[in-house]
Parts: structure tokens; sequence; C-alpha cells
């Protein structure tokens, strides 16, 4: 029994191979398999623990780098966004201006065929009135030119 507490006493060895004392009994031997069992499964619990920590640790920083890619996203998004409308509002106001030139110049334009069309009609009642003349003045020269004047 001396001789089992102080077996127990001594420090429980990683690997069955590194004991010093051999076991002295089967129940001894089977206490020692188990501890080293024990062992062994607490540094598998250990290592899926530190994995887990570290997968953890790995989800954390891919969401946080997502979340800073969505927001240079969005970002660039809304600079495009405010380019565009500028753009937009830049030809918004050429076509504006290019619409007053154009409705000037289609003044101008309706104003001069508004003169000529005055010009026009002025013209055609005084070659109206011409050729009123004419037709006057042929007929009294044929007149005066008939035989039928001079009986």
């Amino acid at each position: 029994q001396q001789q089992q507490q102080q077996q127990q006493q001594q420090p429980l060895a990683q690997h069955p191979s590194e004991r010093q004392l051999p076991p002295t009994s089967p129940q001894s031997a089977a206490k020692d398999d188990l501890r080293t069992q024990i062992g062994a499964l607490q540094e598998m619990v250990r290592i899926q623990q530190e994995a887990l920590l570290l997968e953890s640790e790995e989800r954390k920083n891919l969401a946080k780098l997502l979340e800073e890619e969505r927001e240079a996203r969005r970002a660039e998004v809304a600079r495009l966004r405010t380019a565009l409308q500028e753009e937009c509002d830049a030809r918004a106001q050429e076509v504006r201006g290019l619409a007053k030139s154009l409705q000037s110049e289609c003044t101008t334009r309706a104003n001069e065929v508004e003169q000529l069309a005055k010009a026009l009609r002025s013209d055609r009642e005084r070659y109206q009135e011409l050729a009123k003349g004419l037709e006057t003045n042929a007929s009294n020269s044929t007149q005066a030119n008939s035989p039928s004047s001079t009986s």
C-alpha cells in the first residue's frame, strides 16, 4: 500500500513509455491508462477549442472585411450617383440653353418669313395693278387701231 501511495504521488507521464516505474498491479495500470486517455482527450478538446476560437476569429475578420468592402462599394455607388446627377444637370442646362437659342432662331426666322410674305403680297398687288393697267392700255390701243372707229 505504501508503494501505491508513492506511485500515485509521482506526476503522470505523458506517454506510458515515459513512466519510470512499471505499474505494480493491473488496477494501477488501468488507472494509468485511463489517466493517459483522459489527458489525450483533454488535449484533443483543447486543440478543438483553439481551432474553434481561430475559426471564430477568422469569421469575425472576414465579416469585418466584407462589411468594409460593402461600405466601400456603397461609397463608390454614392460617388458615381452624384457624378452622374451632376453630369445630367449640366447636360440639362446645356439642352435648355440650346432650346432657348433654337427658339430665338425660330422666332427670328418666323419674323423674316412674315416680312417676306408681306413683301410678296405687296409685290403681287402691285403686279396685279400693273397687269390691269397693261390690259387697259392694250384694250384702248386695240380699239384705237380698229377700222370701225374711223367711220
